[in-house]
């Protein structure tokens, strides 16, 4: 008898759940559109179509500049172990 009582309680809490998820996602559309609101002028002086645009190319900028940083030191240590080795070996 407690399945039988469970399966609409269940059934309740995904119904619950599915419309938390809309309210949640009709509260982020409004908070976008207060923030676009908000960065319009700069987001244009940037060329972008909004300020969550912007954030993306500098995040994606900041990690291709880490990356490329990670790159150069790397090839700088194999150099220097090349350069001791010469050293020595001459």
């Amino acid at each position: 008898m407690g399945f039988l009582v469970a399966v609409p309680v269940c059934s309740q809490l995904k119904s619950l759940i599915v419309k938390r998820t809309e309210d949640i996602q009709k509260l982020e559309k409004r908070i976008n559109e207060i923030v676009d609101r908000i960065y319009k002028d700069f987001s244009r002086s940037v060329g972008v179509k909004n300020i969550r645009e912007y954030e993306e190319n500098q995040l994606k900028a900041a990690q291709e500049m880490y990356e490329r940083k990670l790159s150069l030191s790397n090839q700088m240590s194999k150099l220097k172990y090349q350069y001791v080795f010469y050293y020595f070996l001459f």
